[in-house]
Formats: structure tokens, sequence, C-alpha cells
């Protein structure tokens, strides 16, 4: 089974949701992209919320690893160095969180 990261994230104040997305895609993933060790890489921008506690977050990125030691390895990588320096350029805060993956469908 894969080991899992979900990173919620959060535009910049001064950015609307279509900059944010732009510059998300274009830009931050080729970047994110070079990550050593990543089995997938997928990111989710967020079109609507509802019952959601504000802020809302304006996307996911989901991360998938063989295992938690190849995770650690790309988190202290210089490619990570390179991800979350670009980071602070669209986001204003995200947060991690590591998951335990249960397939229903």
């Amino acid at each position: 089974m894969a080991y899992t990261v979900i990173y919620q994230v959060y535009r910049k104040a001064d950015m609307s949701q279509e900059e944010f997305v732009d510059y998300w895609t274009d830009v931050h993933c080729p970047i994110a992209a070079a990550l050593p060790h990543v089995q997938r890489y997928t990111n989710y921008s967020v079109s609507e919320a509802t019952n959601a506690y504000e802020p809302a977050p304006d996307g996911f990125t989901i991360l998938e690893f063989a295992d938690k030691s190849a995770f650690e390895a790309a988190m202290s990588s210089p490619e990570m160095a390179a991800s979350a320096a670009d980071a602070a350029n669209f986001t204003s805060h995200f947060g991690i969180h590591c998951v335990n993956t249960h397939p229903v469908v």
C-alpha cells in the first residue's frame, strides 16, 4: 500500500483563484514534479465548497510514495527545498496530512 500525503493548500490573499491555479499549474507543478521517489502526484483545485470551515482550502495536492522512508527522503531533498521556496510565491499556508488509505470502490 502506498504512503499517501495530502496537502491542504491556501492561496495568497492578493491572488484570485484563477491566478492561483495558473501559477500552481504552470510554474509550481514542474518544480514539484521533480521530487524524487514520488509515484503519483495529483492536484485538485477547489471550484466549490459546501459546509466547509472558513477559510476553505483553495486546493489539495495528493502525493503517493512507496513507503514512509521514500517520503522522508523526498522531504529532505534539494528538489523539496526548491518546491517549498516556490510555494511561498502563491500560497499563504498549507496543511500536510499523512493518511491511511482505505479503498472502498
